[in-house]
């Protein structure tokens, strides 16, 4: 048997009865409506398939703002405790006290090296050129 009797063979079987076909009209009365119950099932396997797309993109940017939002609280975090350290620092010093930089700076050398008296001029031309922390 060749392919189109084959597909003859099947049309035959899933005709419908004259019965059958009466009772569909009446149920479905609208031209095409076998063809649109057909195409059905597609139209919504493709609307499945977009509408899972489109979650998926959903959950990628849902993903990224989670990371940027841990990124962001974790600089904030940093600035706040940055920013509390110093304050608790500046707290804790005694009056005529300051903070200075763990090394030399070049304007802090500048200041000394224009200081040609003793050590003592070295180290308050030192002091009041070290940079100061920023005040928030």
């Amino acid at each position: 048997m060749n392919d189109k009797q084959q597909l003859a063979a099947m049309g035959d079987e899933l005709r419908l009865t004259e019965d059958q076909a009466k009772g569909l009209a009446e149920r479905m009365p609208q031209t095409g409506t076998l063809q649109i119950l057909d195409d059905e099932p597609m139209c919504m396997a493709k609307r499945i398939e977009e509408l899972e797309a489109q979650l998926a993109q959903k959950v990628i940017t849902i993903e990224r703002l989670r990371e940027m939002n841990v990124i962001v609280m974790k600089r904030v975090d940093g600035m706040l405790n940055r920013d509390l350290e110093l304050s608790r620092l500046q707290s804790l010093m005694q009056e005529g006290w300051q903070l200075v930089p763990a090394r030399i700076t070049a304007e802090m050398w500048d200041a000394m090296s224009s200081c040609h008296q003793s050590p003592v001029c070295w180290w308050n031309a030192a002091l009041a050129a070290a940079p100061k922390p920023e005040a928030k």
